[in-house]
């Protein structure tokens, strides 16, 4: 069995936490506070997992000492990773340096809109993530983001020799695509298998409609891991429905495809 815990940084989301309250030192405690509860929670869990985008990349990064302290070795996810903090916000304040420290502050968000002070991009320009972990972890990037610099994760992933970056075609920062729902699937071809083709399905739970059209298919001829760029229904705003995922394996050599892996997932629509 696997758990998910998700939680919102102070002034994201549904955070009942003001903006005010936004600093790395809130951060970063509220990350660790959501470790101690799930150190508590599963006392006998061997392996903890960290999946964190963007600016909780970043923070995630930063607390990577207290964390592997607290849960032991974890595997990592690093979704768009805010790798450089400090030119990520810049370009979420679309102003520079100089015209922040004019302003003292600046509104900016998503779904959520913030009131900033330079206070807090000074924060940043002091607290660098850039550095040699020396752990296994994957970074996916999306390929069409304008608010992290591609050079600046693949500097990060260079540095990181244990690392695996996967691009994610056509994914924006916050993996959509022209108003559709994106999701970069990623397929680890163990040593055990041959070479094939690996196809990626999508159903409505219920009715096991097809969530798209066409299915993605891969042809791997190595072990390794490979992307696909799965876009599906994106569903009525605000509202979930059930789905199941699929992938299939046809041996290259011949043979009846057959799954290999199905999981239930819920869906949120945007």
């Amino acid at each position: 069995r696997t758990a998910t815990i998700c939680f919102d940084f102070p002034g994201h989301g549904d955070s009942a936490v003001s903006a005010r309250e936004l600093n790395l030192h809130n951060c970063m405690g509220s990350l660790m506070e959501v470790a101690r509860f799930a150190r508590e929670a599963f006392p006998h869990v061997e392996k903890f997992g960290i999946f964190a985008s963007s600016f909780g990349a970043y923070v995630s990064l930063l607390a990577m000492d207290d964390l592997t302290d607290l849960l032991g070795r974890v595997k990592i996810v690093l979704r768009a990773p805010a790798v450089r903090m400090n030119k990520t916000f810049l370009k979420i304040a679309r102003m520079g340096e100089e015209d922040l420290l004019k302003k003292g502050r600046v509104i900016c968000g998503y779904d959520r809109k913030m009131e900033i002070p330079y206070s807090f991009y000074e924060e940043l320009l002091k607290h660098n993530c850039v550095a040699d972990y020396d752990m296994p972890m994957m970074i996916l990037r999306a390929e069409l983001d304008d608010l992290v610099d591609g050079e600046d994760v693949e500097f990060f992933r260079l540095l990181n020799g244990k690392s695996c970056l996967v691009t994610i075609p056509g994914a924006g920062h916050r993996f959509d695509h022209e108003g559709e729902l994106c999701y970069g699937a990623l397929l680890v071809i163990p040593k055990a298998y041959p070479a094939g083709e690996w196809t990626l399905k999508a159903y409505e739970y219920t009715e096991r409609k097809p969530l798209r059209f066409d299915n993605v298919k891969t042809e791997c001829a190595s072990p390794g891991a490979y992307a696909w760029d799965m876009r599906v229904y994106s569903g009525r705003e605000g509202q979930y429905y059930g789905s199941i995922w699929e992938i299939w394996f046809t041996p290259a050599e011949g043979g009846e495809s057959r799954c290999v892996a199905t999981q239930e997932f819920l869906m949120m629509g945007n």
